[in-house]
């Protein structure tokens, strides 16, 4: 009898936070939101995946004021859903995948990190070229969410902004962050 209880408090937990990001994808037609927003749906998108993956740990900072900052709709999680899927689910070890937002200057960034697998060097190279010069990938390679964030950053803050992957392929250091994904951003404050 217990083990049914606490399946149906999973199962309720898994149902809220499913609920939470599907109101945060389909709420409004606007395509830009604040950054407190775009955070809370991309730990709800952790939470959901928490529960699949139980092994995944993460965190979630930022240093400044996320509610005056507006960006496009759906920057962080496919992200954040790169980090999982293609870094950590195909690891053995206890996945961490760390989001953090911070200033400098006019620019803010948006680091994820993950401590998975890594890019080898010629897929990173693969993805690069198709985010700076418009190749196409196959989409059963992955990749495509990554361009398809760096060309809306471009778009929606400028040429100084976008996304930068960097990947190190070092399976002797669990420990290390093996991939992180750096968003960076020209600040634009809210209308609110």
């Amino acid at each position: 009898m217990m083990a049914d209880e606490s399946e149906a408090v999973e199962v309720s937990e898994m149902l809220f936070v499913l609920g939470k990001l599907m109101r945060g994808s389909i709420s409004g037609k606007e395509q830009e939101i604040t950054m407190a927003r775009e955070l809370e749906n991309c730990v709800y998108y952790l939470k959901l995946s928490k529960l699949r993956f139980e092994a995944l740990e993460y965190s979630v900072t930022c240093d400044i004021d996320a509610s005056s900052l507006v960006c496009p709709r759906f920057i962080l999680q496919p992200l954040v859903e790169n980090s999982i899927h293609h870094g950590i689910s195909r690891t053995r070890s206890a996945g961490i995948v760390r989001v953090h937002v911070y200033r400098q200057g006019d620019l803010v960034f948006i680091d994820v990190e993950d401590n998975g697998k890594g890019i080898s060097p010629d897929r990173l190279e693969e993805i690069r070229d198709a985010m700076e010069n418009g190749n196409g990938l196959k989409q059963e390679q992955g990749g495509i969410g990554l361009c398809n964030v760096h060309h809306r950053l471009q778009i929606y803050f400028g040429g100084r902004s976008g996304l930068s992957l960097y990947s190190m392929q070092n399976h002797n250091r669990p420990k290390r962050w093996e991939q992180k994904s750096r968003a960076v951003l020209l600040c634009r404050r809210s209308n609110s």
